[in-house]
């Protein structure tokens, strides 16, 4: 595993997916802030060269988990980072508390107000989703949206297996959208029309997706009303 810069003060690092030929891997991002801390959003267990590397540009402060399905491995991870603290969606900071000896871990409020990195960073609940619970993030300086599961992002030309799985999901590979699984989630439409709604405001000119995803760099705010539901 390698890290790759990105923009200014953003770098990704890709797992590769144990079923590669059906998956994608899962990005992991890191930002450094202003005052040299790092903030890190849909963290996996890094290998020992990666381990280095994250050291390298600064203190881990705040580690991310997007929503209620990307945590696994994370105990591990936090046991390489001690000093950082780990946020995650309400009720999971009991869970990974017990499986990663009393480590301190946050829930994620709604919004940014009061949190370590609200002077550059932004947040936003995907609400009327409790299954997911869902918090996606927007760097201002970099106008960069960080999501995990709210859009994909296949790669093309991935082989007939993924191929496979894109149809499932109801996605075509090389192409921004929302799977059908992610879709069949939402239970109150009013209030995820109105994370929709809020997320519209934010004016990025680059997606990292870390799962079934990649970064990209292009307009993708186009596709964001149509993510609403009727």
């Amino acid at each position: 595993m390698l890290l790759e810069f990105i923009h200014e003060n953003i770098w990704v690092a890709k797992k590769p997916s144990a079923m590669a030929a059906a998956l994608p891997g899962q990005l992991m991002t890191i930002i450094r802030m202003a005052d040299g801390s790092l903030f890190i959003y849909a963290p996996f267990l890094p290998d020992e060269l990666l381990a280095r590397q994250i050291a390298g540009l600064g203190p881990v402060q705040a580690v991310i988990s997007p929503n209620r399905l990307r945590y696994s491995g994370l105990a591990s991870f936090l046991s390489q980072m001690p000093d950082c603290h780990y946020y995650c969606p309400p009720g999971m900071e009991v869970r990974i508390r017990k499986s990663s000896g009393n480590h301190r871990s946050y829930q994620l409020t709604p919004f940014s107000e009061n949190a370590p990195w609200q002077s550059e960073i932004e947040q936003l609940h995907i609400s009327g989703m409790p299954l997911i619970d869902e918090s996606v993030f927007y760097h201002r300086p970099s106008k960069t949206l960080l999501t995990c599961d709210l859009l994909t992002y296949p790669e093309k030309d991935s082989g007939h297996l993924a191929a496979l799985v894109n149809r499932f999901l109801g996605v075509r590979a090389g192409t921004l959208s929302q799977s059908r699984l992610f879709r069949s989630c939402i239970r109150n439409k009013n209030e995820y029309n109105k994370a929709i709604h809020r997320l519209q405001e934010w004016d990025f000119e680059r997606v990292i997706i870390s799962n079934h995803g990649g970064v990209l760099c292009e307009d993708a705010t186009a596709l964001i009303p149509r993510l609403k539901v009727a």
